[in-house]
């Protein structure tokens, strides 16, 4: 891993709170935010060193290869919870809106390897 991927994850966890942030919430947290923002996130990309280490400049793969792999292993690797699940439902009934990879995970893989 490269020192620049190395630090982006390092910021990624850097405000975790013990116990309560999963890989599996980051994974489908970032294929949410890619997904609900694909039309800017393209220009994200220069923000800074991390942005720099994980987005790809582009909107349709969003991050880059190593980053997909990453939070592809840590999807697969850590299913939906029922916390997560009402973490969802908590966001919708505040929000209107849900994070379609925690209500359908499946869907993950067919947008970013199908």
């Amino acid at each position: 891993m490269h020192l620049a991927q190395t630090r982006a994850l390092r910021v990624l966890f850097a405000r975790r709170r013990a116990g309560v942030l999963r890989r599996r919430h980051v994974a489908r947290a970032y294929f949410y935010l890619a997904t609900r923002y694909e039309d800017r996130i393209a220009g994200w990309e220069g923000t800074g060193a991390g942005a720099n280490a994980i987005l790809d400049g582009t909107s349709d793969q969003v991050f880059e290869a190593w980053f997909i792999d990453l939070l592809l292993t840590w999807h697969q690797a850590d299913p939906v919870s029922e916390s997560e699940r009402g973490r969802n439902e908590a966001a919708f009934s505040y929000q209107g809106n849900r994070n379609p990879f925690v209500d359908h995970p499946d869907l993950v893989r067919s947008i970013w390897r199908p």
